[in-house]
């Protein structure tokens, strides 16, 4: 087989303890013997379920649900684990601890591709200390990162918003890093607070970037506390930095547009361009904006 979704097994507090060994025994047998699959998609696998997929041949991408929670104190052997991954997602709200001790297990791997999925990704004082550690195991063949808010459109854990649950530049810094990204897609519990300044290092640090997204959970502090500080002239440091960027979904503020000396600039693979919801006071500067760009694919862009 080369392809295996494996869902159900976890420990039900309807049956007791022995059972639920007896499952987690039963699933880590048929995981140990899977010596050609090359997909495996599954629920929160148990300790000793994890230590087998560690050590499957052939396995290239990963989806779980969860992790255990042993996996934070466990000892990991001194061997080679997951050595041909490079695809993978952990999805619910495993708790940033257990993904970070999940990743130092992948550092044998060359992976392409990382989706997260939990509220924990969407908080900076969470998320900080995950791209930290993703940046010391220095994943350069890293391609594409999101983190997904699909799951979590219903969660709110404050009542009043500070700086600190903004994403700022100091908080993305660490995946400044990887400089061979094409997609990423992060998403912020209350939003971003970005500059002008910020955006051109990003534009500098992704240079093969084609795909941009960031998305907020809840849209509160950028609207109702100050508008964002990033202005239409980020997208020159784009069309000049990024040439192969397609997409780009990222808030400015559309009252601020490059000189009319400056504002002709293009970006011939642009296919969409979104910059969320900010107010247009002055409609005209935007307009003689918009015709000095050459954007050709560009069918409308989204304001």
């Amino acid at each position: 087989m080369k392809e295996v979704e494996l869902y159900g097994g976890r420990p039900d507090p309807e049956h007791d303890d022995s059972e639920a060994s007896s499952t987690a025994d039963m699933i880590s047998a048929f995981i140990r013997e899977l010596l050609s699959v090359e997909s495996l998609r599954m629920s929160v696998p148990a300790m000793v379920s994890l230590r087998h997929l560690t050590s499957l041949p052939s396995l290239r991408i990963l989806g779980i649900q969860g992790l255990p929670a042993a996996l934070e104190t466990s000892v990991l052997e001194d061997e080679p684990r997951f050595v041909l991954l490079r695809h993978l997602s952990i999805r619910g709200s495993s708790g940033i601890p257990l993904v970070t001790r999940f990743i130092q297990m992948c550092s044998d791997s060359n992976l392409e591709s990382l989706v997260l999925g939990g509220f924990s990704y969407h908080i900076p004082l969470f998320f900080k200390p995950l791209l930290e550690e993703l940046a010391n195991s220095q994943y350069s063949s890293l391609k594409t990162l999101t983190t997904d808010g699909s799951q979590d459109v219903n969660y709110c854990h404050h009542d009043v918003v500070g700086p600190e649950d903004i994403f700022t530049v100091e908080v993305l810094l660490p995946i400044f890093r990887f400089g061979n990204l094409v997609e990423i897609e992060l998403c912020s519990q209350f939003g971003y607070d970005l500059d002008d300044g910020a955006m051109d290092q990003m534009a500098q640090a992704w240079p093969a970037i084609q795909r941009l997204e960031l998305r907020e959970v809840y849209h509160v502090y950028l609207t109702a506390v100050k508008k964002p500080r990033a202005t239409l002239r980020s997208l020159q440091s784009f069309a000049h930095h990024c040439p192969h960027l397609e997409t780009l979904r990222v808030e400015f503020n559309a009252q601020v547009v490059p000189s009319v000396e400056d504002a002709s600039f293009s970006n011939p693979r642009m296919q969409v361009l979104e910059v969320k919801s900010s107010p247009i006071l002055e409609p005209e500067p935007v307009l003689i904006a918009l015709h000095r760009w050459d954007f050709p694919k560009v069918a409308g862009a989204g304001f």
